[in-house]
């Protein structure tokens, strides 16, 4: 199977991989979709029903047969007179006379559609005649006489293109965006074909090129822009393919509280499912407001162990709502398999079951803005690889800025060194940057597979709907290298920024955004080191973008915008409309408060 699978295009593996639940990176080499397929048993069983290796042995012995022999022609008629020309339809006739006797088949007349049958049936769809010049012309003066919009053409229903280019596979399907004679002559939108940069990929993919304001207008209707109190926010994912439905969540909230209105603000970036992400944002905010009134002291020490231990609570309690439903590791260690099947389908049988069994096996990052009422102070606690960065303008312009979260990753050298030293004598308790070999953060909500005994995993969640489903390792692989759990915490940093001498003219900004704003900038996660100079990147780049683009007045959307291409409206255009089966980039969410 290994070299019937290097011999697939690189679009044919991602697809595979797409549809068995588990996508790839963007970035990911021929080499990489390959092993990933031959570690997921899905994407095996994809593989099989679409290339079985004996079709694919019969096909090519099919081919290698004798082609059969031909009927012999028909006599050609008399050639034409060099000085008569065929006209198009005497030229077309001639070409079907000699398809059908080429192949031995019969000579089916063309039906003739007259103009009025033509008229008919325009009129049964709504399809308008084509305008001629002078048509147009008239309409545009009249448009000039009543100050109506400007003119424009009709569309016809969009077509679904199939063409293929000598060395690359052109991928396309029916386009989303209206033809761009049905727009007003102001906005326009054109259809090309982009390699989205990935030459190796040997595929071609359709896209719309937008001009403006229609493509500033598209990118905040995808991103769902939105602006609350003090704080533009927005959470973008551009692959229409429901399997790569976006899993971020954020909250922006003023909590009403006797010591005045407190600001809290939230990032979530989901993985592996929903599940854990839609439950802290339904449940963790409340919990945090209620804590909080409970807290004696406005000390900010005691409000940092404040979010600290609420946050492990938190997600303690998802791992005690899923143990209250199944037996002790004892007992389910002697259990039969049938004995097992039949406790799991009890627990699949209740909605409520199974959200509490997904929020286990699903997982999520999280990071939280918390800003007392005089706004003197400003706590963010951050478990997982989301970024906040607070920026201060001085008086002559210069932004100073800080990262406030860590960087909870298998890229970063400290977790790493933290986690080997909880695990001594493991040495795949960290292997190609991930944690176990399957998840790239080394914090979170959720995700007890890595929390929890193995045997629940093995056991219990391998067996239910949809199962063990990191794609960048196998269960069997996973299962060996999990001896001494947690290999996960669940325990925040939680860092504090006194405001108390800021100078009430001073401009100050709170940047928070899911990882999937750094991936833009970078191709990949970056090192915890080189996230200074993207906090000056963003900072620098609000200050610098297009006032002409500011008509939603967003400081989130002018962000992604910059991340996406800024002034490069085909990059921008090319991210936003290309059709692909697969997710070309990563959920991506910001918020961008000012304080």
């Amino acid at each position: 199977m290994l070299s019937n699978l290097k011999a697939l295009k690189v679009a044919d593996l991602r697809r595979i991989l797409a549809d068995a639940g588990a996508p790839a990176p963007a970035r990911a080499t021929k080499a990489d979709l390959v092993a990933r397929i031959t570690d997921n048993d899905a994407a095996q069983l994809i593989y099989q029903s679409r290339y079985n290796p004996q079709q694919e042995q019969q096909q090519e012995q099919q081919e290698q047969l004798p082609e059969p022999t031909l009927p012999t022609p028909a006599p050609p008629s008399p050639a034409q007179e060099p000085d008569k020309p065929l006209s198009p339809a005497d030229a077309e006739l001639e070409k079907r006379k000699a398809r059908a006797a080429r192949f031995g088949i019969p000579l089916v007349a063309t039906p003739s559609d007259d103009k009025e049958k033509l008229q008919e049936r325009a009129k049964r769809f709504g399809v308008e005649p084509p305008l001629d010049a002078e048509e147009l012309e008239r309409r545009r003066k009249r448009a000039e006489r009543f100050g109506t919009a400007a003119p424009v053409r009709p569309f016809s229903s969009a077509l679904l293109l199939s063409w293929s280019f000598p060395e690359r596979r052109l991928i396309s399907s029916l386009c989303v965006y209206p033809h761009s004679l049905a727009l007003p002559l102001f906005m326009s939108s054109t259809t090309k074909y982009t390699d989205m940069g990935w030459p190796e990929e040997d595929a071609l993919w359709k896209y719309s090129s937008l001009t403006e304001p229609l493509l500033t207008s598209e990118l905040a209707r995808l991103s769902f822009a939105r602006s609350t109190s003090d704080t533009d926010s927005l959470s973008f994912q551009p692959c229409p393919n429901p399997a790569s439905a976006n899993q971020d969540r954020y909250v922006v909230q003023q909590w009403q509280l006797p010591d005045g209105l407190w600001s809290f603000r939230a990032v979530f970036d989901g993985h592996a499912g929903h599940a854990t992400a839609d439950y802290a944002v339904q449940v963790l905010p409340d919990q945090l407001r209620q804590n909080l009134q409970s807290v004696q002291s406005r000390h900010p020490d005691q409000i940092s162990k404040f979010l600290v231990d609420s946050i492990i609570a938190f997600d303690d309690s998802i791992a005690q709502d899923f143990l209250r439903l199944v037996p002790d590791p004892q007992a389910i260690a002697k259990m039969t398999d049938d004995q097992l099947r039949s406790i799991i389908d009890d627990l699949e049988a209740s909605p409520e079951r199974v959200q509490s069994i997904k929020r286990c096996m699903h997982g999520s990052t999280a990071l939280i803005a918390l800003l007392d009422p005089p706004k003197h102070n400003l706590w963010v606690a951050s478990l997982g690889d989301c970024q906040a960065a607070l920026g201060r303008k001085d008086k002559e312009g210069k932004w100073s800025t800080s990262l406030l979260s860590a960087f909870h990753n298998g890229c970063d050298a400290a977790e790493v060194q933290r986690i080997r030293q909880e695990h001594p004598g493991e040495a795949e308790c960290v292997h190609n940057h991930r944690v176990l070999g399957a998840i790239a953060v080394t914090r979170a909500l959720g995700d007890h597979e890595f929390k929890l005994p193995p045997i629940f995993t093995e056991r219990v969640f391998a067996r239910t709907n949809p199962g063990f489903s990191f794609s960048a390792t196998n269960l069997n692989d996973f299962l060996s290298r999990n001896h001494t759990p947690p290999y996960l915490s669940n325990r925040p940093d939680v860092r504090h920024v006194s405001l108390a001498d800021r100078d009430q003219s001073q401009e100050i900004r709170l940047i928070m955004c899911s990882d999937g704003l750094l991936d833009l900038y970078s191709g990949q996660s970056e090192p915890s080191s080189k996230l200074d100079q993207l906090a000056e990147i963003w900072f620098n780049a609000l200050d610098n973008r297009d006032k002409s683009l500011d008509a939603y007045n967003n400081l989130a959307l002018a962000l992604l915008r910059h991340a996406l291409g800024g002034s490069d409206t085909e990059k921008v255009s090319r991210n936003i409309t290309v059709e692909m089966q697969f997710r070309w980039m990563d959920d991506t969410t910001i918020l961008v408060q000012r304080i």
